[in-house]
């Protein structure tokens, strides 16, 4: 199990490790609207060993379609070791979608600012 918080905003957010030349804890936002596995803010990349896999489409929150790079990369998160498919944000936060969540147990408490995913 991994607990995380919720920030002032009602984003919530946990840790993950990237795998690369060294291993790094990130913290992203758990996003039930991103059904991939992870959107690595484009910061974090260097941290991680990313192979490229092609180009996959990409619908955006305002329904436009867009194609995106995809890689194939190395995370640990809820205790499991994993490859996952990777694309790259220009966005401060990254973003975990629930590819990675359909196995799990995700606990939101809004009013006290928890997260739990198991």
């Amino acid at each position: 199990m991994i607990r995380g918080r919720i920030n002032a905003q009602g984003e919530p957010f946990v840790r993950l490790v990237v795998h690369g030349a060294r291993k790094r804890r990130i913290e992203a936002i758990l996003d039930t609207g991103f059904t991939g596995h992870l959107c690595l803010a484009r910061r974090h990349r260097r941290w991680m060993d990313l192979r490229p896999v092609g180009d996959v489409e990409t619908e955006l929150a305002d329904g436009s379609r867009t194609m995106q790079p995809a890689y194939l990369g190395q995370i640990t998160f809820v205790g499991g070791t994993r490859q996952v498919f990777v694309t790259l944000t220009a966005s401060r936060d990254s973003l975990i979608g629930t590819a990675l969540l359909l196995d799990k147990q995700v606990h939101l408490d809004f009013r006290r600012g928890h997260v739990k995913v198991a």
